[in-house]
Order: C-alpha cells, then sequence, then structure tokens
C-alpha cells in the first residue's frame, strides 16, 4: 500500500527499545500493530505487532507476531530488531505463553527473521486463499512458533 512510503509525523514518535539502534521508534496505537520508523530520519519503515486472531484456531489461544517493511528497508535487520523486541515484551511483560507467525514457504526473509529470534517450523501450512495468485503459492506456507520457555533459554 501506498501508505508504507509515507513519511509521518514525527509528533507522534515515541521510544521503542531496539537492540542495534537502527529501530528507535514507533507510533503509537494502531489497530494491527506499531508503525515503525527511524527516529534519526524520520522515515517510515512499516508495521510490527503481536495480534490475536479473531478466527479461532487449532492451536488456540494464540498470539501472532507479525510485521510488513517497506521494500527499501528489506535486509537492514529492522524486522528482527523489532520481532526481538515484540517477544520480549511479550514473554516479560505481557505474560504471554506462546507466540507464532506464519510466512510462505517461498519468503526466505521471513523464514531467516523467524529463525533468527528463536522460532522454530512447527507445521507446513497450505496457502491461504487471498495469497493463491503469488508467487511460490504452490510451495505452500510454514508456521513458526516460539514458547517463553525456549525464549527465556536463548
Amino acid at each position: 500500500p501506498a501508505d508504507l512510503y509515507e513519511r509521518p509525523d514525527n509528533s507522534f514518535v515515541a521510544q521503542f527499545i531496539g537492540e542495534n539502534n537502527k529501530l528507535l521508534g514507533v507510533i503509537e496505537d494502531l489497530t494491527d500493530g506499531k508503525a515503525l520508523v527511524r527516529l534519526d530520519t524520520g522515515e517510515f519503515i512499516g508495521y510490527v505487532g503481536l495480534t490475536v486472531p479473531v478466527r479461532v484456531l487449532p492451536f488456540s489461544p494464540c498470539v501472532e507476531i507479525g510485521w510488513r517493511l517497506a521494500h527499501r528497508f528489506w535486509g537492514k535487520g529492522y524486522a528482527t530488531e523489532a520481532a526481538r523486541a515484540l517477544l520480549g515484551k511479550g514473554f516479560s511483560e505481557l505474560d504471554l505463553r506462546v507466540v507464532w507467525g506464519e510466512t510462505m514457504a517461498v519468503n526466505l526473509a521471513s523464514r531467516k527473521v523467524m529463525e533468527k529470534v528463536g522460532m522454530s517450523v512447527v507445521e507446513e501450512i497450505p496457502t491461504p486463499e487471498d495469497m493463491q495468485g503469488a508467487q511460490g503459492a504452490e510451495r505452500g506456507g510454514l508456521r513458526f512458533e516460539i514458547t517463553k520457555e525456549q525464549w527465556d533459554r536463548r
């Protein structure tokens, strides 16, 4: 969407815990998560969030982690940094027991982020209907998961 490339108003930027000092801010209170920005440039990076799915899943109750970054910010460590910060907050402050995420099997970048933050593949999943036209849809997807105990051991 076009809004992935717009620059937000810096007056809405709040401090965000980042491990590499690359990701320094979020715009708070978005329905689907947090809008990420860099405080040093004010550039809008994308979205990251922890959400409770509205649909009932075989492994409910559950919390999903997800992100979507503007293409020019791929491969720079922002998704990994944001995911680590969210998982840390989720397990330490929100008392979550398990967090999961899904990606298409061909999305090697998202798979790598999930692996870097300690998540593991728990099952292969079919490609959702809304993604059937995407390149690589025939390969399906993967569901990753991390428990609080796994997070604490890393």
